[in-house]
């Protein structure tokens, strides 16, 4: 019955895509709940049903003949998680670009879930600004904005130096799809950098790229380290867990006030030995 219920909303969610690439908006509208909320990274407050179709709508003029193509579908849950790739021709204007003609390759990862046989949350996170590159924006190198990305990482990790507030705007917030509510605030954050230390206590950060634009960062990483207290309701196992994941950063005056994590959570489950997907 499991795998059943699972199959069912791995369909649901590429049925999606499909009416999504068919540009078959009444089928997408019907596939979405009456309460379906968006997530999109960059974007303030969740995005409903009818704002969505109408931004689909507008990317077809901007990209008409989009193509999603998934390359993996991880159900788990309620939850299914997508990673693919959206192929397009930069045919209308987009975000103040005129038409270049372009053939543009979008990475993305998508989180849906999936309640009664319609989409009721998603979340996602897309290559806004490789998209901005292709279309041959032209994309600030942001060297400030990159060093206070790495030096966050260097917090979590326990190798920064400075104070936390020298990087952390009092009023910041991080969300992610594991996280009931969003953590805010730079008391709570300090407190949760202090767990994730004390959960993995060898905890490295590998920061693969950085990329800025103005306020705006997006960063690839791979966390390393030996999961010695619970996380994600597991307890400890002893095991060394490698987790990869991609962060966006919007900053002011210097300082993080929002972070959107979106990593393999699942993953991280199977690393310390927990079943999920049916498995």
């Amino acid at each position: 019955m499991l795998g059943s219920t699972l199959q069912d909303h791995s369909a649901i969610a590429l049925e999606l895509f499909a009416a999504v690439d068919a540009g078959d908006l009444v089928r997408v509208a019907a596939l979405l709940d009456d309460d379906f909320q968006l997530h999109y990274h960059g974007v303030a407050g969740a995005i409903s049903r009818e704002t969505l179709v109408e931004m689909i709508r507008g990317y077809y003029d901007s990209f008409p003949g989009m193509r999603h193509d998934v390359l993996d579908v991880l159900p788990s849950g309620e939850f299914v998680t997508l990673r693919m790739i959206t192929y397009a021709i930069h045919a209308g204007l987009y975000e103040g670009i005129p038409a270049t003609g372009r053939q543009v390759a979008v990475a993305a990862i998508h989180l849906l879930r999936v309640a009664n046989g319609r989409v009721v949350q998603w979340w996602a996170a897309e290559d806004d600004l490789g998209l901005l590159r292709q279309l041959g924006a032209v994309v600030a190198h942001a060297e400030g904005t990159k060093n206070v990305v790495r030096r966050y990482f260097d917090l979590l990790q326990g190798t920064g130096t400075g104070a936390v507030g020298e990087i952390i705007a009092s009023d910041c917030s991080i969300a992610a799809p594991v996280l009931p509510v969003e953590i805010r605030g730079i008391e709570t954050i300090s407190q949760v950098v202090a767990g994730l230390r004390a959960t993995f206590p060898d905890v490295r950060f590998t920061v693969h790229d950085v990329i800025a634009e103005g306020d705006r960062a997006v960063a690839a990483w791979t966390m390393t380290g030996t999961h010695r207290g619970e996380w994600l309701g597991v307890p400890a196992t002893g095991r060394q867990l490698s987790i990869t994941g991609v962060d966006t950063f919007h900053l002011a005056e210097g300082k993080i006030r929002r972070i959107e994590i979106q990593a393999d959570y699942l993953g991280a489950m199977r690393q310390m030995g927990v079943a999920v997907g049916g498995q």
